[in-house]
């Protein structure tokens, strides 16, 4: 953003170019693995999958967390087949150090990778590359430590509420599902993944991570993948199942697996049937192609929309209206709700106020001559009497980034052209 700025293409163009250097670099992965037709397969079903083009167009570190991964197997993969060298061992350090400090969830990929060079390797080449990964741990804790005491400080939780489950919930259970679930929404897409039954959003899951780690014995070359999807996925799990959160049920803090996912598929096989043993894969690109083509001419769902709750205010919202955002949530602060409308209406010169709890009788007696202000946030209409006391809400707008209330004086009559 200092280079280009913060508009939307400059923002969301850094994940675009990751994530397609993360095709290049797992091509090449699976090149030395499985052979070139295999990794074309693989790489063709990295670049339609669901999951893959949604972060590539989201401002957010996964699609770089990936290629960093991507380029730690590569390298380990690398000295595997073509010998240690220093510049392998250096360029490794540095790509552990990124992967961990991109995203702390990594941690299960890498420790699943060191487990791999530990079985791969052998003698003097299996040492130094495992100091390389103790090096790479001690530096990266180093760094990491301390950002991490800051945030224990500054947030009031480190288990945000939308990560917490449900009091009296089936937890181990519906961890399960939700790891059953990750392979459909990987590919097809979370809404998509939703709308298919149960038993074959099952088949996939047994067809991608169970079926591999009962062909290890023959396809040797699954290796790094069954490590990789269990350090990955595994990790996560136990998290959630320690903390009694849902971090599985949402794909990005999992979704290093992917590459895991993909390979496999395009690696499956039938036994003797050699005019056979690319059809999963080529079924696989097919249908994952027919998604993202429908996808494309349907529009992409949109998160929260900031720049419909934008053209909302600026449409009915006089000049000098007050502009009032809340958000009860500490870990989605009102500041969001500011920013996300700042962001499309620069130029705007309406009043605004950021509240973080109950107004108080100043703040009150300087809203009394107002005919009317706009509170924004997720539930305002509920919201609004409670921090407002004497104000009512009077028309309520809703769109996917939250809520757009008018509120007026609870004793006014009411006001005309209510939208």
């Amino acid at each position: 953003m200092d280079l280009f700025g913060t508009g939307a293409l400059a923002t969301r163009s850094l994940s675009a170019i990751f994530s397609l250097a993360a095709i290049v670099v797992f091509f090449d992965l699976c090149r030395w693995l499985h052979g070139p037709r295999i990794a074309l397969l693989a790489a063709a079903i990295s670049a339609l999958a669901i999951g893959q083009l949604d972060f590539a167009q989201e401002a957010r570190s996964y699609p770089m967390l990936i290629f960093f991964g991507l380029c730690c197997a590569d390298l380990v993969v690398r000295i595997e087949y073509l010998g240690l060298s220093r510049r392998r061992l250096i360029a490794l350090t540095c790509c552990l150090i990124a992967t961990a400090l991109t995203h702390y969830l990594s941690a299960g990929a890498l420790i699943a990778l060191a487990i791999y060079a530990v079985i791969r390797l052998r003698g003097r080449v299996r040492w130094q590359t495992i100091a390389a990964f103790a090096i790479a741990a001690i530096l990266i804790l180093a760094v990491w430590i301390p950002m991490f005491v800051t945030q224990k400080h500054t947030l009031p939780s480190m288990t945000p509420t939308f990560l917490q489950e449900a009091p009296g919930a089936n937890h181990a259970k519906l961890t399960l599902f939700r790891i059953i679930g990750l392979p459909t929404e990987n590919l097809l897409g979370e809404a998509r993944g939703e709308a298919l039954t149960s038993k074959l959003v099952l088949a996939i899951f047994l067809f991608t991570i169970p079926l591999p780690l009962i062909r290890l014995i023959k396809r040797r070359d699954l290796l790094l993948w069954i490590l990789w999807t269990l350090g990955t996925i595994g990790f996560v799990a136990a998290m959630d199942l320690t903390r009694q959160t849902t971090l599985v049920g949402y794909m990005r803090y999992t979704i290093l697996a992917s590459p895991a996912i993909y390979a496999v598929i395009a690696a499956f096989d039938w036994p003797r049937r050699n005019f056979l043993r690319d059809a999963v894969a080529i079924a696989a690109v097919g249908l994952i192609g027919v998604v993202a083509v429908q996808r494309s001419v349907d529009g992409v769902p949109a998160k929260e929309d900031w720049r419909a709750l934008t053209d909302n205010l600026n449409h009915f919202a006089g000049p000098d209206d007050l502009l009032v955002f809340f958000n009860r949530d500490p870990w989605a602060s009102s500041g969001t709700w500011y920013m996300g409308y700042k962001y499309y209406a620069p130029d705007s010169h309406r009043p605004w106020l950021i509240l973080r709890g109950r107004a108080g009788a100043t703040l009150l007696k300087q809203l009394q001559p107002r005919p009317c202000l706009w509170l924004i946030g997720l539930y305002p209409e509920t919201d609004g009497p409670r921090l407002l006391p004497g104000w009512q809400p009077e028309a309520v707008i809703t769109t996917s980034a939250g809520g757009i209330c008018r509120m007026i004086p609870a004793d006014s009559p009411g006001l005309a052209g209510r939208p």
